[in-house]
């Protein structure tokens, strides 16, 4: 009897304190800027502080680039270089962790074009991953970073003019780890009682 109760209440535990995984697609359709438009990646989007050179574009915007293949809808996320510098894009998960399964990369101009992505927890790079990117259509790369703070996707440089480390991402999908409800006690405690009641009920009618 003390070992089915043990095993019991320890099913019980487990499920009150498991972690619940949700997987959820950013395609950016809700960010739709308008025909033949671009605009910055609204602040907090999708519970996430997103770099500086994060933008979202229209299909239409450019018909004859990656910008338009790489759309998979109406709207698409691409790195914008705003004041110089390199074209890195990050997303970092407001007040937790993600996990970051895949994303559809495209590049703009370039037919092939190699991106670095990175997954970063406590300050520390914990993941990384080269691929490469064409412009002729999305291409879909699986990540699995998993636990992460912050995710970088940096294009790499290679010289072939001002715009040739532009990216195009959409379909990015990632996991929301959430610890489940924890019972309250008087539910813990009905529940023990019900448990002991049940095993003294068929060691009577044994007896």
């Amino acid at each position: 009897m003390r070992r089915g109760l043990a095993v019991l209440m320890f099913v019980f535990c487990f499920l009150s304190c498991a972690e619940v995984s949700h997987a959820t697609v950013l395609t950016f359709e809700d960010l739709y800027p308008g025909s033949m438009s671009i605009a910055p990646i609204e602040p907090g989007y999708a519970g996430f502080s997103w770099g500086s050179r994060a933008y979202v574009m229209a299909s239409d915007y450019n018909l004859y680039s990656g910008y338009a293949t790489g759309t998979i809808g109406t709207t698409n996320l691409f790195t914008i270089n705003s004041g110089g510098g390199a074209y890195d894009l990050s997303m970092t998960r407001i007040g937790g962790t993600f996990t970051l399964n895949g994303a559809y990369l495209t590049s703009a101009w370039m037919d092939s074009l190699n991106v670095t992505v990175e997954g970063w927890a406590s300050g520390s790079k914990v993941y990384t991953k080269t691929v490469n990117a064409n412009d002729s259509a999305p291409s879909w790369f699986d990540f699995d970073f998993y636990d992460v703070e912050t995710v970088w996707f940096r294009p790499l440089e290679n010289g072939d003019g001002i715009q040739a480390e532009h990216l195009v991402l959409d379909n990015i999908t990632i996991n929301e780890v959430e610890n489940a409800t924890v019972p309250e006690p008087a539910t813990l405690l009905l529940f023990g009682l019900g448990s002991v009641g049940v095993a003294f009920r068929k060691r009577f009618i044994k007896s």
